[in-house]
């Protein structure tokens, strides 16, 4: 399978491999294929119908018991329930996320300056005007959602509902 993929992108069949992410391609698609190779033997052993012995039909047969108790307050168990609300947690966590997303781009894209912060860099964005950015469409349609996902979660982690979750 391996050379025939070599075979295949040097014969220039496949023009969308040539680039640079060729060999990430090629390398996800020999794995996703040596994955299923085991799953489709495992299918094809598992369809075969065996009987069932009489201990097994006696258990599926058998009455289903009620679920145990969690507990009660007067015993001293644990009981859970819903969490407190705390706004200041979803806030803090939000802000350290950002300081540390911006600390980790300032150390590992060394190629602009986007990331270069300062008392003066903040003054400089709050006076001035908004400004259309020129992030790429990846960066718009798949991270920032991410990023906005992650807010959110963090908020309905601290106890809040849905609808305040989302500002």
């Amino acid at each position: 399978m391996v050379q025939n993929i070599a075979r295949f992108t040097k014969a220039g069949r496949c023009g969308a491999l040539k680039s640079q992410a060729a060999p990430t391609v090629i390398a996800t698609a020999i794995i996703l294929a040596w994955i299923g190779m085991p799953v489709a033997v495992a299918q094809t052993a598992e369809a075969t119908p065996r009987p069932l012995s009489q201990a097994a039909l006696d258990q599926l047969t058998a009455p289903r018991s009620a679920l145990p108790s969690l507990g009660s307050v007067d015993s001293g168990d644990w009981i859970p329930g819903a969490p407190t609300k705390n706004y200041l947690l979803p806030a803090l966590e939000i802000i350290g996320f950002d300081l540390m997303l911006n600390r980790l781009n300032h150390t590992f894209i060394k190629n602009t300056t986007d990331y270069d912060n300062s008392v003066n860099s903040w003054r400089r964005n709050l006076k001035s005007s908004w400004v259309i950015d020129t992030d790429p469409f990846t960066t718009n349609q798949f991270l920032h959602p991410y990023q906005g996902a992650m807010y959110h979660g963090f908020a309905r982690s601290a106890g809040m509902n849905y609808w305040e979750s989302l500002g």
